[in-house]
C-alpha cells in the first residue's frame, strides 16, 4: 500500500531527528492500519495518508483534497488544563471542516443503533435532517428527533419562576412538542 507522503528535502543539522519522527510516525500509521484491516469487515482502505503538522489542520486540509464526505475521528477528552496546554484537535477539525465530522467517544458505533437527530429547522439542520434519515434507514437504526424550545428570557434570568407557576414546567414542554412535530412535518412536506 502505497503512503501518500511527499518527505521534504530536509539538509540541515536537524535532518536526522525529523527523519527519525518521520519514522515513529510511519511505524504508528502501520500499526493503526493493521487495526482496521483486523477489524473484520469493513470499508476497503484506499490509501494511507501521513502528515507532519497540526493535526486539526492537516485533518481537515485532507479531507479537503480527497474530496472527503465524512471524517470519522475520536475524542481524547483532556480535562481543561492538558487541553489548553495541548490544544484540541477534535473542536478545530469540527469547526472548519467543510464536511460533516463524526466524533466518536466512549464506546464505538456499531450500527444498527439510536441516532438522535438534534434540529432547529435551519437550513444546516435540514442537511442533518437528511443525513440521520439516510443513515437509519441504510444502517436499520432507531431514529430520535429532538428540537429544544426557547425558554423566554425572564425564565433563564431567574428559574425560581418556574417553583412558582408548577403547571409552566409541562406547558412548556406541550410547547416544545407541538413545535417539534410542526417542523418535522413541514420537512416531510
Amino acid at each position: 500500500l502505497p503512503y501518500a507522503y511527499d518527505a521534504p528535502a530536509v539538509k540541515s543539522p536537524a535532518s536526522g531527528f525529523f527523519l527519525e519522527a518521520h519514522e515513529r510516525a510511519r511505524k504508528r500509521l502501520d500499526r493503526e492500519l493493521e487495526k482496521v484491516r483486523s477489524a473484520g469487515e469493513g470499508g476497503r482502505v484506499a490509501e494511507a495518508h501521513l502528515r507532519v503538522g497540526t493535526a486539526a489542520r492537516e485533518i481537515v486540509a485532507l479531507a479537503e483534497e480527497i474530496g472527503a464526505d465524512l471524517i470519522v475521528m475520536g475524542r481524547r477528552g483532556l480535562g481543561g488544563v492538558r487541553r489548553a496546554l495541548t490544544g484540541s484537535v477534535s473542536n478545530p477539525a469540527v469547526r472548519h471542516a467543510r464536511c460533516p465530522v463524526m466524533v466518536v467517544r466512549g464506546n464505538p458505533v456499531s450500527f444498527s443503533t439510536r441516532i438522535l437527530l438534534a434540529t432547529d429547522g435551519s437550513e444546516d439542520a435540514n442537511l442533518a435532517s437528511s443525513t440521520a434519515t439516510d443513515l437509519a434507514k441504510s444502517t436499520n437504526s432507531e431514529l430520535h428527533v429532538l428540537y429544544v424550545g426557547g425558554m423566554p428570557s425572564v425564565f433563564k434570568e431567574s428559574p425560581g419562576a418556574i417553583v412558582l407557576d408548577p403547571d409552566l414546567q409541562s406547558r412548556m414542554e406541550k410547547a416544545a412538542e407541538e413545535a417539534a412535530r410542526t417542523r418535522l412535518k413541514e420537512q416531510v412536506d
